[in-house]
């Protein structure tokens, strides 16, 4: 029976594994996937001295838990993030049986089943969050940074926005740390109900004392390895060159910001036109063309092969901030469904 116990828990934990490993991939998580890939070989290589044993006691067909009943929720799964949490815990439980087995041939063996069960837990913290924002800004087109200083107050602002831009960044300058948690809150209040995923620009602990979608960090903030062990939802960079995209793609940012492509007030960076879309042509990860964009630029940038933008002042200093984002979103999508009808 013991062998039997085995190969069910060990197929259970790489089946998990499996459904995982692909979400992350599709998801562009390459170091996720990898370290879910590398653990499922590591569990398989672990008991391969005991391959032929399972094999002989495998006997699906008499398995009672092969006619058990379900619960009601084992076939409903609201979205990827909750394909990923069930299969994560599935693999988790499924090791924690394959090392209570083990333990009864080899303290050592049983011992490195541990640590893959520990290194589960570790996955799932670094990635359960992730893989559902990381969709959301596949899906993004528009993405508003909102600060102070405009025509414009930003908690009214992002409640006028809030569903309409797909991705909002509340960015706060020389500010108290009471005061940058006091506004978030109420950024992240104005968003509730919406899917419109809530950045907070270089502060990743007030990102994640508010509960915020994500934290967008700079050349000169933490460096991301340092920021996910304090946060763990998604994490975006800016990119202004060859360098920078090369070594925030190595360090795994979900989504980068790419500027300036025009001239802007508010932009120091030189301006890279659309030189810098030939160089993200072929970029798998999302990224948002920034600097000096309004409506009249999205034909250009469209052709040029952008197809998600981040504005600042083309919403804050209008007239009409909801109006404005509106016919921003729908113009580029006007744009982009007729250039993929081509």
């Amino acid at each position: 029976m013991i062998f039997r116990v085995l190969d069910a828990s060990v197929n259970r934990v790489c089946e998990g594994l499996r459904v995982c490993e692909e979400l992350l991939r599709f998801a562009g998580i390459a170091e996720g996937y990898e370290q879910l890939k590398k653990i499922r070989h590591s569990l398989r290589k672990m008991v391969s001295p005991y391959k032929s044993q399972m094999l002989t006691a495998r006997d699906s067909e008499t398995d009672i838990g092969r006619e058990g009943k379900s619960s009601k929720d084992e076939y409903v799964r609201e979205d990827i993030e909750g394909i990923f949490n069930a299969n994560i815990k599935r693999a988790q439980e499924g090791m924690r049986v394959v090392e209570e087995v083990l333990k009864t041939f080899s303290r050592k063996i049983a011992k490195k089943a541990e640590q893959l069960r520990f290194a589960l837990y570790t996955v799932e913290r670094s990635y359960s969050a992730r893989i559902g924002i990381h969709k959301r800004l596949l899906a993004s087109n528009l993405y508003v940074i909102t600060s102070p200083g405009f025509r414009n107050d930003v908690v009214s602002v992002v409640s006028e926005i809030a569903g309409i831009a797909d991705v909002v960044q509340l960015r706060l300058k020389n500010v108290k740390d009471v005061e940058f948690l006091r506004i978030a809150e109420k950024v992240k209040k104005a968003l509730e109900g919406s899917q419109t995923v809530f950045i907070v620009n270089d502060r990743a602990d007030i990102a994640s004392t508010v509960g915020a979608d994500g934290v967008h960090i700079g050349v000169d903030d933490l460096p991301i390895e340092a920021v996910r062990r304090i946060f763990t939802g998604a994490v975006g960079m800016t990119v202004h060159n060859r360098r920078e995209l090369r070594d925030s793609l190595k360090a795994g940012a979900d989504y980068l910001g790419v500027g300036s492509f025009y001239k802007s007030s508010k932009e120091t960076a030189p301006v890279g036109g659309l030189k810098l879309a030939k160089m993200m042509k072929n970029v798998k990860t999302p990224w948002f063309a920034i600097g000096g964009i309004d409506e009249t630029r999205l034909e250009e940038l469209v052709n040029a092969g952008v197809r998600r933008i981040c504005v600042m002042r083309a919403v804050l200093d209008s007239n009409d901030a909801k109006t404005t984002a509106i016919s921003l979103r729908r113009r580029l999508l006007r744009l982009l469904n007729r250039l993929d009808k081509k």
